[in-house]
């Protein structure tokens, strides 16, 4: 209720403390500090289950903090914050349309505001591709059924792309990603922030 009454302002600031705080994580922490993590995850669960879409610019951060902390370099980091660090992934994956996971493949992508997109292998917790794909923020993904290719959006560029990603590899990374295809779409008629909408979560 606090985090929720909180202007959105202040949210983003709590927000750039909080991900300040994890840029200290390092591979040997003590027990008291490793459960202070845990409760930072859960803090950060309150703040994007709302689905503000003014803190759509932190996510490839925050994910990328929460996948060092899902990490195995550390098991016990890991096993505290794992709870926590799922319900926050699982929230940001169903509220957020420019993050999508595979399930067999066991990946994650995350679209960020200037056009790039980031791969993590969850299994390791670290990027396993990234490419710039759109000129403008990226307003959705999706993977195929396979998990080989991931399908892009740009509501600012009205374009669709397609990309060919692949098995992972040892140099998988954004040069062995190809765009096999690509479509232009009408302009959406009804009104919706380029940067992202509150409409366009409630139509997913």
């Amino acid at each position: 209720k606090y985090i929720k009454n909180y202007s959105k302002t202040k949210v983003s600031y709590v927000l750039k403390l909080i991900v300040d705080e994890f840029k200290k994580v390092e591979n040997d922490i003590e027990k008291e500090i490793t459960n202070y993590y845990s409760y930072l995850v859960e803090i950060l669960w309150l703040i994007f289950k709302e689905r503000n879409h003014k803190l759509v610019q932190y996510l490839p951060t925050v994910t990328n903090q929460i996948m060092r902390l899902m990490s195995p370099a550390n098991k016990e980091l890991k096993s505290i914050c794992m709870e926590n660090s799922k319900k926050l992934l699982s929230c940001l994956i169903i509220n957020y349309p420019m993050i999508a996971f595979h399930q067999n493949t066991q990946k994650l992508a995350v679209g960020s505001v200037d056009g790039k997109i980031f791969i993590y292998d969850m299994t390791t917790g670290s990027i396993w591709k990234s490419l710039a794909a759109h000129n403008t923020q990226v307003s959705a993904l999706i993977f195929d059924s396979t998990g080989n290719s991931i399908i892009s959006y740009s509501a600012q560029e009205h374009l669709l792309k397609c990309w060919r990603i692949g098995l992972a590899n040892f140099f998988g990374n954004f040069f062995s990603m190809k765009e096999y295809k690509s479509k232009k779409l009408p302009e959406i008629k009804k009104e919706i922030s380029p940067h992202f909408s509150d409409e366009l979560l409630a139509d997913r």
